[in-house]
């Protein structure tokens, strides 16, 4: 196991913490998708929450150089504290989203506006990802001590997923009349120094603010698709080092004609709280499965402690490999 730098006490039930996690090579013949969702209070954590998010598709072919097969910029304000929607910046064409509240409701009001063609692309799967972000997001508001509600108050989240189990970590802490405050390890270099495609480049102001990030590599292997994903939740502090909050990598296998899930491997690197660590099974519940239509399935199959908020997000964002897997067969002929 790699020694993990730690700059804060970590919390005495905190969850695993098993910094494993490399971007691999990029293969022969395969299509990488890239994502990052950072959130900045530029004004002080009571302020506007400023959300830049970013996406590549790359194919990388058997012979020469890789190739871009889409990109995606979005930037939206949110009013300070309470998630919703003061502005749409990028992309156009989503101004109906203000007023819209990023914690309650976001998809009904999202899913409406995105075209046919953009389902699952790179604009689709961003913002979708927005409600799981802003919930990482909320870390500098309580450190800082502004968060708007007092901790009994979270009390309506018990059994909304399995970190948030009835009598675990977090309602021990309410109940003491605290913040759960998640601790975490400082990340693991994922950037690829030495390969300049491995993951798509963007600015980091230095403020204090928190990244989503997200890969997906997709290949064919006979009969079958091949994913490898990776996922990571990272708090960087004005003053002081990185903290990853979430971490998990996904391996999996589907049909590569009916997209059918064959097979699925969740390791978590990085958790918050104890109660989380035994969710890696939940991927299980997804085998029969079509990639392409997962919405039904992790909703109505991993809802409240049989899940994980965030690893549900991972399972949803495998409904583009329909999308990656087609790009990929037209670049390959």
């Amino acid at each position: 196991m790699v020694e993990i730098a730690q700059t804060r006490r970590l919390h005495p039930r905190h969850g695993v913490h098993d910094q494993r996690a490399r971007t691999p090579d990029r293969a022969p013949d395969s299509v990488r998708r890239t994502i990052w969702i950072d959130s900045f209070r530029f004004d002080g954590p009571a302020g506007p929450t400023t959300v830049l998010g970013s996406g590549r598709d790359l194919f990388t072919p058997a012979a020469g150089e890789p190739r871009v097969l889409a990109t995606a910029e979005v930037e939206v304000v949110l009013a300070p504290l309470h998630g919703v929607v003061a502005e749409v910046r990028k992309p156009a064409g989503y101004d109906a989203l203000v007023g819209a509240a990023v914690p309650a409701g976001w998809r009904r009001a999202l899913h409406p506006l995105i075209p046919a063609d953009g389902r699952n692309g790179l604009t689709h799967r961003i913002l979708d990802d927005f409600p799981g972000a802003f919930l990482g997001a909320g870390i500098p508001v309580v450190e800082a001590g502004v968060y708007p509600y007092q901790p009994k108050e979270l009390l309506f989240l018990l059994n909304v997923c399995r970190g948030w189990s009835a009598g675990g970590t977090q309602e021990v802490d309410i109940n003491a009349g605290r913040f759960p405050k998640p601790t975490g390890p400082s990340p693991t270099d994922i950037s690829r120094p030495d390969d300049p495609w491995a993951w798509h480049v963007t600015d980091t102001p230095r403020a204090d603010f928190t990244r989503r990030s997200r890969r997906f590599d997709v290949r064919r292997e006979g009969d079958d698709l091949v994913i490898d994903a990776h996922f990571r939740d990272v708090w960087l502090p004005v003053e002081g080092e990185p903290e990853v909050v979430h971490e998990y990598s996904l391996a999996a296998r589907a049909d590569g004609a009916s997209f059918e899930i064959r097979a699925v491997q969740v390791d978590a690197h990085t958790l918050p709280w104890d109660d989380c660590n035994s969710v890696t099974d939940s991927g299980e519940h997804l085998l029969g499965a079509t990639l392409g239509n997962l919405e039904t399935p992790v909703r109505t199959r991993l809802s409240g402690v049989a899940g994980c908020t965030h690893l549900n997000d991972t399972f949803r964002g495998l409904d583009a490999v329909p999308l990656l897997a087609a790009a990929l067969d037209q670049e390959v002929r």
